[in-house]
């Protein structure tokens, strides 16, 4: 799980920006709250968490799932049911990982079957 600073600090980054003055405007919110943020007298809402997460570049599903981790600190059965949650995700993109590997077979094979080169490994796309 990432602290709130990780996404305000990434966004920041990304921007461009020295200041969570300057962050402000671009989340739609006051320096203030990004200020309470940080002191943890209050949390993002689920729709400032995404875009902070997207302006910095980080996964928005993840951002959610750690505000509601943040939010829900004080009851350890809903910290350990959104730890299952993140676990399973986890567990599909390997899955889905995996069977993407075993349909494409080697990049040699990817290649001669014209899905990416055999050299590069880049995906090769074709268009009319």
């Amino acid at each position: 799980m990432r602290a709130i600073e990780d996404y305000i600090d990434a966004a920041q980054r990304n921007l461009g920006l020295r200041s969570d003055r300057q962050l402000a405007p671009r989340l739609g919110i006051t320096q203030s709250s990004i200020s309470c943020w940080r002191s943890r007298r209050s949390w993002p809402t689920e729709a400032s968490m995404v875009k902070l997460a997207s302006l910095g570049n980080m996964d928005p599903q993840e951002a959610v799932l750690d505000l509601l981790e943040w939010r829900n600190s004080d009851y350890p059965e809903v910290r350990r049911v959104l730890a299952e949650i993140k676990k399973k995700a986890v567990a599909a993109s390997i899955g889905l990982l995996i069977s993407v590997g075993a349909l494409l077979g080697t990049p040699h094979e990817a290649a001669a079957a014209g899905m990416m080169s055999a050299k590069t490994g880049y995906t090769i796309y074709y268009g009319k």
